[in-house]
């Protein structure tokens, strides 16, 4: 994981050429909590390369992002992220792969270790004055 001075309507990515997830230093650091949860899912889901159209792939994502958040306690405004998307009809077609990823992650961040992935998000996001 890196961080990087992107544009605000940039929340990260996740690289095509090794996987790894970069997050925008702009943005605090319940923001970039949900962010890496989001690319985190694109990783799992493997966007872009299977194929899957942006529209239906930001849906996925940003659906199993709000449910590991819900369980995690992190507010996330999901709602107006799949709006700004446009909701696809395969979302019900979908929902098992999204609620599979969802728990996956669920229980590896229940499963885990400290590592220093918190320590970067606390260190690389502006404080609020």
């Amino acid at each position: 994981m890196v961080f990087k001075p992107l544009e605000i309507v940039t929340g990260g990515y996740v690289s095509n050429d090794n996987g790894e997830i970069t997050l925008n230093s702009n943005l605090d650091e319940l923001e970039n909590t949900g962010t890496l949860i989001h690319e985190w899912v694109h990783k799992e889901l493997e966007h872009p390369d299977n194929g899957t159209p942006a529209r239906v792939a930001e849906q996925q994502a940003e659906t199993a992002t709000y449910l590991v958040c819900k369980v995690l306690g992190i507010e996330r405004k999901s709602v107006f992220y799949l709006k700004s998307w446009g909701l696809s009809e395969n979302i019900l077609k979908d929902f098992g792969k999204v609620n599979k990823v969802s728990k996956k992650i669920i229980n590896a961040l229940a499963t885990a270790k400290p590592t220093r992935a918190k320590e970067q998000l606390r260190e690389h996001t502006p404080r609020k004055v």
